[in-house]
């Protein structure tokens, strides 16, 4: 039981960091260049992600487009790595999964259930 918690622990930081991260992002765009925010509005995260984790800006990064793509790219790879932790964390928790419940229904049952 305490080897579920402390995995889910992990588990459950890194889902809200990147909630906090995709959340950045959104925040950035609306301040961004009109050109760019054109570009990337209506985007479904999973491919708004790839779009900037893919970018190269490069130049002068007093350019305020420059320094919001540098900024947006830095923050797509942080959501990815996180998107990575959250898998490998599920994969850890698999085994030690209750019943065949996911990782989140075992965790609502040890939290039903502990004292």
């Amino acid at each position: 039981m305490e080897a579920i918690r402390a995995l889910r622990v992990v588990r459950k930081s890194a889902v809200k960091a990147r909630t906090q991260t995709i959340n950045q992002i959104r925040s950035l765009m609306v301040t961004a260049p009109s050109a760019l925010r054109e570009k990337l509005r209506g985007l479904p995260t999973a491919v708004l992600i790839d779009t900037l984790a893919r970018t190269r800006p490069t130049g002068d990064l007093t350019d305020p487009a420059l320094a919001a793509r540098t900024a947006l790219r830095r923050l797509a790879r942080r959501y990815q790595a996180l998107q990575q932790e959250i898998k490998e964390a599920d994969a850890d928790l698999a085994p030690l999964d209750h019943g065949g419940k996911s990782p989140s229904a075992a965790q609502t049952t040890l939290s039903t259930n502990t004292p």
